[in-house]
Order: structure tokens, then sequence, then C-alpha cells
């Protein structure tokens, strides 16, 4: 069971609306142009944040055979990442930081916000680093127990900074009986953070669901061609797709009202021909 006192939702951080993030992870292929384009095509769908990931090859774990070309050729380096920071316009930057050399990097290049990957929840180490380089911190919680989770947000809560919490299963895709949003729905009546989910069934159903529940942070993959041979497409949105979770997911948020039982200015028309 998840230890802290219960939150009330009113007081979480994120009030307007959803925040919708584009998880470009790999699908650019180390490309910047590639990855140019995808910013591009993630704004036009709506997104309000696009999001890359920091590494060093040589430096990630267990890896997969012949997985470490491919994870190599989409690292991006500094002066990419330097370039895509400066090319967002209209549009947030987001990155992840796998280790700790990369938390640096981040931080050199001016960056207040860090999206924390499941992996790293458990490194104290790797934590304490993060809570002081970064004002904003989004925790994902992929692969971790509630008591990991627990361990991790109190780490994270004894730093000067805003928390966000993603709820998340790592299965590429995850089955829909593996998502558990009950869990995320416990997060949210505990933590006094804003609470999301982290997204990797195929479709949108479960993010729109999501945010039917309450999550105000969606992060869903991304890709410009689900037939191009990138690690990620399996789960990932195509453009098209994208534009009809974000569309989906804000006249979610319109149909969700308020907590008063009202009558709609139309309705009140027909009541009095009826009463």
């Amino acid at each position: 069971m998840f230890l802290m006192a219960k939150c009330i939702r009113g007081k979480q951080l994120v009030t307007n609306g959803c925040e919708i993030i584009a998880e470009c992870g790999s699908n650019h292929l180390g490309d910047i142009d590639a990855a140019k384009k995808m910013i591009d095509a993630a704004k036009e769908a709506g997104a309000d944040t696009v999001k890359f990931q920091c590494y060093k090859t040589e430096l990630l774990m267990n890896l997969p055979p012949g997985a470490f070309e491919i994870t190599k050729r989409a690292e991006l380096g500094v002066k990419k990442l330097k370039e895509l920071i400066e090319y967002c316009d209209g549009i947030n930057f987001l990155c992840s930081a796998f280790d700790t050399d990369s938390l640096w990097t981040l931080y050199s290049l001016g960056l207040k916000r860090l999206k924390v990957p499941s992996g790293q929840l458990t490194s104290g180490s790797y934590l304490s680093e993060a809570g002081k380089l970064f004002h904003t911190i989004i925790l994902s919680t992929g692969m971790a127990t509630d008591i990991e989770t627990n361990s991790a947000v109190l780490m994270l809560a004894g730093f000067d900074n805003e928390l966000s919490i993603l709820h998340c299963t790592s299965k590429y895709p995850t089955p829909f009986e593996d998502v558990n949003l009950n869990t995320m729905l416990a997060m949210l009546n505990v933590y006094p953070y804003p609470v999301g989910l982290s997204d990797h069934t195929l479709g949108i159903e479960v993010s729109v669901a999501a945010v039917a529940l309450g999550a105000r942070i969606i992060e869903k993959h991304f890709t410009l061609d689900k037939t191009l041979d990138t690690p990620d497409r399996a789960v990932s949105l195509n453009p098209k797709e994208f534009t009809r979770m974000v569309k989906s997911i804000r006249n979610t948020e319109k149909a969700m009202g308020g907590f008063e039982k009202c009558i709609a200015p139309l309705v009140d028309i027909s009541r009095k021909d009826y009463r």
C-alpha cells in the first residue's frame, strides 16, 4: 500500500488541463532533421510537450542482444540536444536522463525540468542528484513496487522542487489487463502531487480513460511513420492517431464538467416544455 497521507486533488500543481507529452524515444534514430520533423508534427497534432532521451549507450545495462548498435545510433549528444531545444517554438521540450552524466548534460543545457525514467527509480544517488539540479521532476514508476515508489517520492519530496508521478507498466506493448489504472487512482488519492500515465498500450483508449479518472499528464510514444524500422514503433502513434488522441482527451475534459448537478441552457428550454 502507498504510505503517504491522502491529499485533496484540487491542490495539485497542474490546473489547466492534462499535459500531453509526445515521447519521441528512439524513433528519430539520431537523425536531427527527423527529430525536428517530429517536433513539428507533434506540435501540429496538439501535443503540449515533446520528449527526447539523453543517455550514454556504454552505460546502459541489460541491453538485449543486437540492441547496442541501434541504441548508439539513436544517441543524442550535447550538440544535437541543444539544437532541438532551440528549435522548439510553441511546444515544450522535455528530456529523460538515463545516467548521472546525462543529468549534468541536461543541466548544462539550461533545462529546469527532468523526466526520471523508470529504471532509475531505485537509484538513491541518481535521485539525490536529480533533486538538487532540477526545479521540476516527472517520476516514472514502471517496474516499481509500492514501497519502491514511496521511497523515491519521499526522497524527491525532500528537495525544493515540483514533482509529478506517472503510473507506468514497462511492457511494450502493454496488454489492457496489465495496465491497472486503479493503481493510478490510488496514487491520485494518496500523493499531494499531479499524477498521470505513461501509456504503452496500443491505441488511445487507455490514455483517454486515464484522463477521465483524473490523470494530469499523459505520455504517449510518437512516430512520423509506423512502417519505419525504429525501436519504439510498435507502441507509437503516428501524427493522425496522435491528433485523434488529443482531440478525444480535450473532449473528455470538457465532458467532465463540475461536481454540481445543474441544468444546461438548452435542457432548461426543454424542461419548461415538459414540466
